[in-house]
């Protein structure tokens, strides 16, 4: 169940806070209540919070553009969350886009290999093997290269797909 926030900001230092709508506005943040023994006004930004239009109750996620600073201090926004949350599987497809890169490159140093293994044989049946393996391994590159790279793809796309379930 999502905490509905609102945006607060602290008079003294200008910083930006997620907190929660239902607890208390506190007059100064953690960091200017330790520097600073008298407490200032508070500068309340309440911004508009928008139900689903399902009226399921539940608060939209907080604007990813926005950076937040938490009660601890740590700087977060929802984008950052998104990129920590699935790290493995980022990691993973980018794997794989490296892999169809180092495919390609072994199709192409292959085929290459082939059109010159052409040139220096002797006769006629080594020159068509020759231009076998080198077709046959610039097209067989081009496939697999193709194919890992089309997961990789669709890694990414799951990790969208989830991450625009979670904002609706």
């Amino acid at each position: 169940m999502a905490i509905e926030r609102i945006e607060w900001q602290c008079p003294q230092c200008e910083r930006r806070y997620a907190i929660p709508a239902n607890l208390p506005r506190p007059t100064l943040c953690p960091k200017c209540q330790s520097d600073d023994e008298q407490p200032a006004a508070p500068a309340v930004t309440q911004q508009p919070v928008v139900t689903l239009p399902d009226d399921s109750g539940l608060a939209p996620p907080l604007r990813a553009d926005v950076e937040f600073e938490t009660l601890s201090g740590k700087q977060a926004s929802g984008a950052d969350h998104y990129r920590r949350k699935y790290s493995a599987l980022r990691v993973i497809s980018l794997f794989y886009r490296c892999l169809a890169a180092v495919i390609i490159l072994a199709a192409v140093v292959a085929f290459v290999a082939g059109v010159a293994a052409v040139f220096q044989a002797d006769d006629q049946s080594e020159r068509w093997a020759a231009v076998g393996i080198g077709l046959g391994s610039l097209v067989g590159g081009a496939f697999w290269s193709v194919t890992v790279l089309a997961f990789a793809e669709l890694i990414k796309l799951m990790l969208d797909i989830e991450q625009n379930t979670r904002q609706r």
